[in-house]
């Protein structure tokens, strides 16, 4: 933001500068500004002024560029360690939590991590025993400090429970980002 601020702030001192040429040769060469005789003869110690005026404001132009680029590979460098960190830090929930899912009656089968702009990491789960509703509400009142808990064991609970004809389910997974999302494989029993 500041960048960019500064960049058309440069911009319109350039567009100010060539405005302000322009009236001055008017002037010199008294001719009236609002007719803009093109026409009009230029002294040779203007030529040198706007020559060291476009040098400062090319100079001003590089130095902004420079320093935008600068601030651009900071910016960079600290999203980078944020997206890890974040990585990091939902894998260390479903780590942390791995026997409190155990014990819901689901395994872990695969994680996947994605690196976007909002990192993602997915776990894809298997029942492996099902609660009843009371145990799992016992279950998820002990846990109600952890939110992402919760929605992983009622996700999975419910993506469990479904009764389709045809189909069953064959796993499940929860995408852990902004928002969290619940995907549920199902296979064909036909």
């Amino acid at each position: 933001m500041k960048y960019s601020f500064e960049k058309k702030a440069t911009l319109l001192q350039a567009a100010l500068l060539f405005c302000s040429i322009e009236y001055a040769v008017a002037q010199e060469n008294n001719v009236d500004a609002q007719a803009g005789d093109v026409d009009a003869e230029i002294p040779g110690s203007f030529w040198q002024t706007m020559k060291s005026s476009a040098e400062n404001v090319s100079g001003e132009l590089e130095k902004k560029a420079s320093e935008g680029l600068e601030y651009t590979k900071q910016k960079l460098g600290e999203y980078r360690e944020f997206k890890t960190e974040k990585v990091k830090e939902v894998l260390g929930i479903i780590d942390d939590n791995m026997k409190v899912i155990e014990d819901a009656g689901f395994k872990v089968n695969d994680l996947y991590v994605s690196l976007s702009i909002v990192p993602v990491v997915t776990a894809k789960f298997k029942q492996v025993k099902r609660l009843s509703d009371e145990e799992l509400n016992k279950l998820l009142e002990h846990y109600q400090d952890k939110p992402l808990l919760v929605y992983i064991l009622r996700s999975l609970h419910h993506a469990y429970g479904m009764n389709l004809s045809n189909y069953h389910v064959a796993d499940v997974s929860v995408r852990a980002s902004i928002p969290p999302a619940t995907t549920v494989h199902l296979e064909r029993t036909q």
